[in-house]
C-alpha cells in the first residue's frame, strides 16, 4: 500500500484512540445518563465540553479538530491519487501529518502552549504540501512510471472510450474513493 494510503489508513485509527481517551473519562464524570441522551439542549442543560474537567474538554475539542484536519488530509490524498502524483515527497508529507496530529493530542491534553498550535501548523502546512505537491506533479502514470492517455483525445470520442481506455485512471479513481 502506497505511504499516503497507510497514513490515511492509519488516521482513523488515531481518531478511535481519541474516542476513547474522551468516552472514558466523559462517562466517568457525567454518566451514563447524559452521554446516552439525545444530547439535545433540554436534556443536557449545556454543551457536554462545558460539564467535564478542563482535560476532558480539551481532548473533546481535540478530537473535533482532528475531524476537520483528517476531512483536508482526505482531500489531499485524493488530489494526489488522482493526478498520479506519488514521490517521497509527499510520503514525508503524509507521515509528518500524522506524527504532527499524534503530538497534537497530548499538547492539547496537557495545555502545552505554543506546542499544540505549532503541531497543528506543521499538520495543516504538510497538507498544503501535498496538495501543492499533486498539483506540480501532476503527470498521470500508471503506477509503474508510464504515462497514461491524456483525456483531451479521448474525451471528442466520448466519456466511455475515455474510460476504456485509461484502465490506470479508473483504478486510482476507484482507490481514491475506496481505500
Amino acid at each position: 500500500m502506497p505511504p499516503k494510503r497507510t497514513v490515511r489508513a492509519l488516521a482513523p485509527l488515531l481518531e478511535f484512540v481519541q474516542f476513547a481517551l474522551i468516552a472514558i473519562p466523559t462517562n466517568l464524570e457525567v454518566g451514563i445518563a447524559k452521554t446516552m441522551s439525545p444530547r439535545d439542549r433540554a436534556s443536557m442543560g449545556k454543551p457536554l465540553a462545558g460539564q467535564v474537567s478542563p482535560r476532558t474538554g480539551w481532548l473533546i475539542r481535540a478530537l473535533q479538530n482532528h475531524f476537520e484536519a483528517l476531512m483536508l488530509f482526505t482531500i489531499a490524498v485524493v488530489a494526489v491519487t488522482l493526478s498520479g502524483a506519488s514521490n517521497g515527497f509527499i510520503a514525508a508529507c503524509a507521515w509528518v501529518y500524522l506524527g504532527a496530529r499524534i503530538l497534537y493530542v497530548p499538547a492539547y491534553a496537557l495545555g502545552w502552549v505554543p506546542w499544540r498550535t505549532l503541531f497543528f501548523s506543521i499538520g495543516l502546512f504538510a497538507t498544503l504540501l501535498m496538495v501543492l505537491a499533486a498539483r506540480s506533479d501532476g503527470r498521470a502514470s500508471d503506477g509503474r512510471g508510464e504515462p497514461v492517455r491524456q483525456r483531451g483525445d479521448a474525451a471528442r470520442r466520448g466519456h466511455r472510450a475515455w474510460r476504456r481506455q485509461d484502465p490506470a485512471l479508473t483504478s486510482r479513481c476507484a482507490d481514491a474513493l475506496h481505500p
